[in-house]
């Protein structure tokens, strides 16, 4: 009988286990949004499309399989602005009832939190310069931080070779071994050859973030 009621134990405690077990879902919600609009999840490092949901009610979800976390992604429609996410393991939100699209109030996601603390700091400043010395300092701040390897990953041809190396190797492996950070490897390597242009010359293209959060090339804006 102490045999059965133990099975029996370790039976409810293996359920309960795989019941508490986080998975990744994403419930969002909207306002003036016309029922079947398409939503779009896109992966900004590899520019891949991760899923679609439809807007009904002004709410949609979101549960697709990922296999790799925290990882930054932008969700837009193409007649709505776009949201940048730091995806998590975890049952995230998106609350954009009470403000625009953009602005959506993310939950369940604590590197989202971090940058979006980040970002609105960037508000107040007004030039170039600024920006980009923001960004290095979020880096140098936070080696630790996967949304620290993925702002190298776009603007290591903009802080240069020597500054890009010594950041780099202040971060965590996790983070040099992450998608981001292969990035950077290939990109440290590509600025051995760097040479500054001179005038006249076609320039060096390099990306970084816009004030969406997303990342855009130099050369977009042809003409």
């Amino acid at each position: 009988m102490k045999k059965i009621l133990f099975l029996l134990f370790l039976l409810l405690s293996a359920h309960c286990f795989s019941q508490n077990k986080t998975k990744f879902s994403l419930h969002g919600k909207t306002k003036d949004i016309a029922d079947g609009t398409v939503l779009f999840l896109q992966n900004t490092l590899t520019e891949k499309f991760i899923d679609s949901a439809v807007v009904k009610n002004n709410a949609f979800l979101f549960k697709t399989k990922i296999s790799t976390f925290p990882i930054q992604t932008v969700l837009f429609n193409r007649g709505l602005s776009a949201r940048t996410i730091w995806l998590e393991n975890n049952r995230m939100t998106f609350n954009a009832a009470e403000t625009s699209f953009r602005e959506a109030v993310i939950t369940g996601s604590k590197t989202d939190s971090i940058v979006t603390t980040v970002r609105n700091g960037y508000k107040a400043l007004k030039s170039y310069e600024e920006i980009v010395e923001s960004e290095l300092k979020f880096v140098q701040n936070n080696p630790n931080n996967i949304a620290s390897a993925y702002t190298l990953s776009v603007m290591a041809s903009v802080f240069g070779k020597e500054k890009s190396t010594e950041l780099f190797s202040n971060m965590s492996d996790e983070n040099k071994q992450s998608e981001y950070g292969k990035r950077i490897s290939s990109l440290l390597l590509d600025l051995n050859d760097f040479k500054p242009k001179a005038l006249g010359e076609k320039h060096r293209d390099f990306s970084m973030l816009n004030q969406k959060g997303i990342e855009k090339k130099f050369s977009d804006p042809n003409g």
